[in-house]
């Protein structure tokens, strides 16, 4: 289980953080969750049991745009980062999920995006979530994956 291919994000120019972000993060209140990322990321492999799934992967493009410093920051600085400007295709289990996926084009910098999918897991094969560059690196932030159980289904719990 886990990401293949990729390195973490790292500020450039910046001795202070040696990953991540510290971005104020617009749309979320739980910045720290989009304030890091793997960039160029290939694939993710979840050993996942068969059964029903809702998978969430979230993203933020950490680069671009003006960089106002945060007032907790005492060395930070107003700057303006390079172009963030990445496409990329996102497919689960061999299915597409996000066709040019171009997160500053659509949302723009250092804002949170979610994209939920539902989805089934036969034979046991788990969970592969491929990351196809159009252009740039690939990214992502982080992902949550929660198990359904049908409403005509519950957990047996043990009672003693």
């Amino acid at each position: 289980m886990g990401a293949c291919g990729g390195k973490p994000f790292k500020l450039i120019n910046n001795n202070r953080l040696p990953y991540g972000t510290d971005k104020n993060i617009k749309g979320t209140d739980d910045d720290p969750v989009y304030q890091t990322q793997q960039v160029g990321i290939e694939k993710y492999k979840i050993d996942a049991p068969k059964g029903e799934y809702e998978l969430t992967l979230h993203f933020s493009e950490l680069l671009g745009g003006t960089v106002k410093g945060l007032d907790y920051n005492l060395d930070s600085e107003d700057r303006i980062e390079p172009s963030g400007k990445r496409i990329f295709d996102v497919f689960v289990n061999n299915k597409m999920m996000l066709e040019n996926f171009n997160i500053t084009g659509q949302y723009g910098a250092a804002s949170s995006v979610s994209k939920v999918v539902r989805l089934s897991v036969k034979d046991n094969n788990g969970i592969e979530i491929v990351f196809k560059p159009v252009e740039g690196d690939p990214i992502l932030n982080a992902l949550q994956l929660k198990r359904i159980i049908p409403n005509n289904q519950h957990e047996q719990t043990a009672i003693q």
